[in-house]
């Protein structure tokens, strides 16, 4: 009896005309569908008969491997061009070394003619002034021991100025710049400036500054300019 009532429970699916034994929760279960299908045709007249959708087939995927990794190919030191070599602070000299010294603290300690210069467009250089001419002619004359960051002081009197000269800057104009912040008087004698270069190894000399001429063409950082009367 079991068997038959369970086979014909499963007749809702199709068209049957055999006797059906339903029990009270096939019943219970039949009263559900009906009330929600008075629901759905109340609350949702265009869903009524609408054909549900059926759940899409499954379908197994295989995942490809992804392709192998390349390593970046490995240079060849032997082919590899050779790097510039570098010049180690081994290999400088003493007196090098004392320059790049004096230079370095000419351009820490040095002030800007036009803020608006950068400073690779620049050279730092010391002024001072001997007006008589005798300090700058005895270290001229004077081949004593290299000291350039001492060389300011025996040259001139006075603390000497550090500057930021612009290269663009004309010869003419470095001159009256000198001759206003050292506070000389242009009348007398005629000024002159004149320009001391440093360089290790090179011969103490004098060079007059040519007012017609960049400033940039003339001086160097590290260099000293001295502003003197008379000068031949």
């Amino acid at each position: 009896m079991a068997t038959w009532r369970a086979r014909h429970r499963s007749q809702e699916a199709h068209e049957c005309a055999a006797p059906r034994a339903l029990s009270a929760r096939h019943d219970a279960q039949i009263g559900r569908r009906e009330k929600a299908a008075e629901v759905m045709a109340k609350h949702f007249p265009a869903q009524v008969g609408k054909e549900r959708m059926a759940v899409p087939k499954q379908v197994d995927r295989t995942r490809t491997g992804s392709p192998p990794r390349q390593s970046p190919p490995v240079a060849n030191p032997e082919l590899a061009p050779a790097p510039n070599p570098v010049p180690s602070t081994a290999s400088l000299t003493a007196n090098d070394k004392l320059y790049k010294l004096h230079q370095t603290k000419t351009r820490s300690l040095a002030r800007p003619l036009d803020t608006k210069i950068p400073r690779d467009e620049s050279a730092a250089v010391e002024f001072l002034v001997d007006e008589a001419g005798t300090r700058i002619k005895a270290w001229l004359a004077d081949e004593g021991k290299y000291a350039p960051s001492a060389a300011a002081a025996a040259m001139g009197t006075g603390k000497p100025e550090r500057i930021w000269v612009p290269h663009v800057m004309p010869g003419g104009k470095l001159f009256d710049t000198v001759v206003a912040r050292a506070k000389v008087s242009r009348s007398g004698v005629a000024l002159g400036l004149l320009i001391i270069s440093l360089r290790p190894g090179a011969p103490r000399a004098a060079t007059p500054l040519d007012l017609t001429r960049p400033a940039g063409e003339q001086v160097a950082s590290g260099d000293i300019l001295v502003l003197v009367r008379g000068w031949e």
